[in-house]
């Protein structure tokens, strides 16, 4: 019987492998398919991937000649065990590393400040591996930027995008040197607009927010739409863990190209003024007037003889645009007339008495409308005129003119002195220098260290 049914079991399963109706694997079928018929053709989904892929592609290749690694150098000063100084030379030792992105063929390169403010030294490698030492043309410690320049021919400098134009979600790529990985590119989209760094001293209040991973490093890179335009520059991360989570933040290129060009200019950055209050709109003020708290800025004062008042402008106005553009937020329309070169006229679009105004404003100059008053005017000490004075490791403003009779001169300030700091407190440049004169509450004026011919002193900015 066994025997039997080992027989009748074998002619059953000859029986079925015969049999023409077995379905043939789908592996076998997708290969025994006539070319060009749709069991080959991939879905939609995958070409739109393929489509977006070369898309990343095309944006790191384009790149890729532009993007540069820079390298913050500190001379060596080593000490004993009771801190006395036993070897001090010409060393140099890493402090820190960057990004940046070529802005001119001459060898223009835009960075963020803090990359290179604290440097003795800057070395920039390009993509092809060549190395050129590096000095700072200028800072600008209020937007985080700095421009660089590096003696070299023939570079290719990357498109600048307008910022304005990004929305959230749209695909952005960021390229940089995140802990030394040169030409790293990372993919991500815009996640957020305008937005403002908690705890941050920066006067810039306009960042753009992306989950790119950013990390050390990229700092001074730039991010890029799919375009292959820069439409922004890497300057920082929120974290808890100091590496990635996916909320980094860019300065829009619209703010680093006008940082850049006055920076090239003047070595300096130009500010707007119009000598306004910017308050909230509220919610009663906007419905009495028909509007919504988003559509404007009301101002709640207005400067005695600053260009807001020689323009018409009134305490109650609400400004509903500036220079064509709406105003939402109070930040923004301090960010767009600061970015408006002095002198230039802005056109102001108000809601006033139930009706809509345009007023031409003549821009006034931020930085001159606070020193008129002192009779004195100051630049950022950069490192080479610091040098050429005799100076080394030495930050602060130089005073280029004092006018007779005014609170500088009563003061005692004089032509080519250096402040370092007010009120004990160091500064970084002369826009900060300006903002902690304004704020000073010390009795009997603010206190200016001042170096001059060599010596250090005090001096009280007298009312």
């Amino acid at each position: 019987m066994p025997i039997l049914r080992r027989v009748l079991m074998g002619l059953v399963l000859a029986a079925v492998a015969a049999s023409p109706w077995i379905p043939v694997p789908r592996a076998w079928a997708l290969r025994e398919s006539p070319a060009g018929s749709p069991a080959t053709q991939p879905p939609p989904e995958i070409e739109s991937a393929r489509s977006l892929s070369k898309a990343f592609r095309y944006v790191a290749k384009k790149a890729e000649h532009s993007v540069v690694h820079i390298s913050a150098l500190n001379r060596v000063v080593r000490r004993d065990f009771f801190g006395r100084v036993i070897e001090r030379g010409e060393r140099l030792a890493p402090a820190g590393m960057g990004s940046g992105v070529i802005i001119s063929p001459d060898g223009n390169i835009l960075t963020n400040n803090h990359v290179v403010a604290s440097a003795d030294s800057l070395r920039v490698r390009l993509h092809d591996g060549r190395e050129f030492d590096a000095r700072i043309i200028g800072r600008d410690r209020a937007t985080d930027l700095a421009v660089i320049r590096i003696e070299a021919q023939g570079l290719t400098p990357a498109d600048m995008g307008d910022s304005d134009e990004l929305e959230v979600g749209d695909w952005v790529v960021a390229v940089g040197n995140p802990f030394g990985f040169e030409s790293t590119v990372t993919a991500g989209i815009i996640s957020g607009k305008g937005r403002a760094l908690s705890g941050s001293d920066r006067a810039n209040e306009d960042f753009i927010q992306t989950d790119a991973a950013i990390n050390p490093g990229n700092s001074g890179g730039p991010l890029y739409d799919l375009g292959g335009r820069v439409i922004g520059i890497n300057s920082a991360i929120a974290t808890r863990s100091g590496g990635s989570v996916g909320l980094g933040f860019a300065i829009p290129s619209n703010i680093a190209r006008y940082v850049a060009d006055t920076l090239l200019r003047h070595g300096r950055v130009e500010r707007g003024y119009l000598g306004i209050e910017m308050m909230p709109l509220t919610s009663e003020a906007a419905a009495s007037a028909g509007l919504r708290p988003v559509d404007g800025i009301l101002i709640g004062g207005v400067v005695p003889d600053s260009p807001a008042d020689r323009a018409g402008l009134r305490v109650g106005d609400v400004v509903l645009r500036y220079q064509g553009r709406p105003i939402d937020q109070v930040y923004r329309l301090r960010t767009a007339i600061a970015l408006t070169p002095p002198e230039s006229e802005a056109t102001v679009e108000v809601y006033r008495d139930g009706r809509r105004e345009q007023l031409a404003v003549r821009v006034g100059d931020r930085e001159r409308v606070w020193l008129e008053s002192l009779g004195l005017r100051v630049t950022t000490l950069t490192p080479e005129e610091a040098r050429r004075l005799g100076y080394r490791g030495v930050q602060g403003v130089l005073v280029t003119s004092v006018i007779p009779g005014r609170r500088a001169a009563r003061s005692g300030l004089e032509e080519r002195d250096i402040i370092v700091e007010v009120d004990r407190r160091g500064f970084a440049d002369a826009d900060e220098f300006l903002r902690m004169l304004s704020e000073s509450d010390a009795e009997g004026g603010p206190r200016l260290s001042v170096i001059r011919g060599g010596e250090s002193g005090w001096l009280v900015l007298a009312p």
